[in-house]
This record gives structure tokens, sequence and C-alpha cells, in this order.
């Protein structure tokens, strides 16, 4: 009786030991849990990139790739980037950064500078040019009539070879050339003039179809067709006889029709960024007026 009342006894302190010990294991491993789990918490928020966000089709969350235009919006992935940009381009707006700011208000300083000193430059050519020509106000302001700007003429078949005939007979001396791309451009140096010299490049003498008026009135300009029709201009600055090329030909000779011979011709580059021929000397052209020519042919 007593032996079994021992037992009991110590039966019953042994489960009680193994409940509180299981109660503490119970206790320590919640306790190990919730600091494990307040732990990833943490690191999860301490390692967080701060340049991520929602994907801007689909939500999906922690997408870290931009639009690369105005870096304002998050993409997972590029197909939905690409699905997404009918709507995102309405708002996308182009972010710069601090140094290409700096650079894009330089260059708008640095052209509206060059604006400026182009204005300058601009009066004072202007200023310069109507000092520079005789005639007043009238001449300088002339415009072409509507008739003398839809005027044009077509090149009769076989004039040119009339025209070259002549400036041969006129010209035997000089090399004659029909095509704007075989006259030499205007030396741009010394050694360029010797070039031409010794190439003897100056005896050549173009023959030009001039097909319609130039809007250059004061000029008394004409636009010229070639060989294979190409196209250029020719110019008279003839201020310093007075504007006036007699004996050698008279300007309403220069018109739609005519053929014009310039001796010792070059490719000028004009202010206003055009290509042509100016005429300073008038004794180096002639013109071949066309009833000249219609007149050869009935003979």
């Amino acid at each position: 009786m007593f032996l079994a009342s021992e037992y009991d006894k110590e039966t019953s302190m042994q489960e009680k030991c193994g409940n509180a010990k299981r109660k503490h294991t119970s206790k320590l491993h919640s306790e190990s849990s919730e600091s494990s789990s307040n732990c990833k918490l943490d690191t999860a928020n301490s390692f967080k990139n701060t340049k991520s966000g929602n994907c801007n089709r689909c939500n999906i969350m922690g997408c870290t790739q931009q639009c690369s235009r105005c870096r304002s919006i998050f993409y997972c992935s590029k197909p939905c980037q690409k699905e997404d940009w009918t709507v995102h381009k309405k708002s996308c707006k182009k972010e710069y950064t601090e140094e290409e700011k700096r650079i894009i208000e330089e260059r708008l300083k640095r052209k509206k500078q060059q604006a400026i000193d182009l204005q300058k430059m601009e009066e004072k050519r202007f200023v310069t040019l109507f000092d520079s020509f005789s005639g007043g106000n009238q001449r300088f302001l002339k415009t072409l009539s509507p008739e003398k700007a839809l005027l044009t003429a077509s090149r009769p078949h076989g004039s040119l070879q009339k025209a070259i005939e002549f400036a041969k007979t006129w010209f035997p001396d000089f090399k004659v050339l029909t095509r704007f791309v075989n006259v030499p451009r205007e030396p741009m140096n010394p050694f360029e003039l010797i070039m031409m010299e010794s190439l003897n490049m100056q005896k050549c003498l173009l023959v030009a179809f001039m097909y319609r008026y130039h809007e250059h009135v004061m000029r008394h300009g004409a636009y010229l067709k070639d060989d294979i029709d190409s196209e250029s201009k020719v110019e008279f600055y003839l201020d310093h006889v007075g504007d006036n090329p007699a004996p050698f030909f008279s300007y309403s000779m220069v018109k739609p029709g005519n053929f014009i011979c310039i001796l010792k011709p070059l490719v000028h580059g004009f202010m206003d960024g055009t290509i042509g021929f100016k005429i300073e000397d008038p004794s180096n052209v002639y013109i071949i007026e066309k009833d000249i020519l219609v007149q050869d042919n009935l003979l």
C-alpha cells in the first residue's frame, strides 16, 4: 500500500515537471518565432529598394524597371511597358537631370545670342548694301511684276548649238563651257588663283540659256539653264559704272529666251547662301538674242 502511494506521488511529480518543461519550451519557441518574424520584417524594410513601385499596368509590387523618359512610372517587364505605352505616352514628359538642364539652358542662351548677333549683322549689311548702289529708293524697292514673274521661255531645238557657234566665232581662243558643273569656283586664296592661271582655266567662256527673270530686280538677275537643264543664276553688280552696262549690252537684253555668254566665268557664293554668277565687269558679258538665231536659221 505504501509502495503504491509513493509510486503515484512520484509519477504525478514527473508529469508536472514534464508539463512545465513543455510550457517553457513552447514559450521559448513562440518567442523565437516572433523574434524571427520581427527580424525578417525589419530586414525587408531595411533593404527595401527606394527606387521601386507598382507596375503601372498589372499593379505588381516591387517593380524596378522605370520609364526611361519620365522616370516616374514602373513596370514589371518590357511587354507590360509596351502595352501600356499607348496610355502612358499622353502624360509622359521627359525628366531632365540637373546637368542636362544646365546644358539646355546654355544652348538656349547661345542660340538667343546668335539670333541677336545675326540680326545686327543683317541690319549692318542692309545699310552697306543700300549705300553701295546707285539709282535711289525706287530701284532698291522695285519688285517683279506678276507678268514678268510668271514669264518663262523654253530653249528651241538646235538653238544652243547655234549660240555656241556664235561664241566660237567671237572668241576663237576661248574654251566654250555649256555645263555649270565644269565652271571653276572663285579662288579662296592666292594659291588657288595661281593654280587656275597655270591650268589656263580663265580662258573659258560659258554659254547658258536665260529662261526666266530673277526676283532680285535691283541686280537685274536672270535664272539660267545649261545644256542638261541644270539651274543657276546671274546677277549684275555694276554700281561702280553707274549701273549701266553700255556699250556692251543693255539690261533689256537680259530676258527669257536669250543666251548669255560670260567670259572667264567663276561660280560665286552669294550672301544669302545661293550660288551663281556675279558680274562686275560688263565687258565680260555678251548677249545672243533669240531673233539673231531665228534669222540665222532662215538664212
